[in-house]
């Protein structure tokens, strides 16, 4: 029981520190398994297009300090 206990915690641990390559690597294995679910049920053409588009832009935005936001959005004339 302690060996699983210990196991479980190590691997909660490796997940945690590296999240998101964990999930790239989960979705990689799915689409090598199953490559239908992308190619057909997804609708590639809405998925690769837009959807890949705005999740870049959120990425980009989340990683933006909120006084640079403030700063941009005071000189909201100048940068439109």
């Amino acid at each position: 029981y302690y060996w699983c206990r210990r196991g479980m915690e190590c691997l909660l641990h490796i997940y945690n520190q590296y999240e998101f390559l964990v999930l790239v690597v989960i979705a990689i294995c799915l689409a090598r398994a199953y490559p239908p679910l992308g190619a057909e049920y997804l609708q590639p053409q809405i998925t690769s297009t837009w959807i890949a588009v705005v999740f870049i832009f959120l990425l980009a935005g989340i990683g933006l300090k909120t006084e640079e936001f403030g700063k941009a959005f005071q000189r909201f004339k100048f940068n439109a």
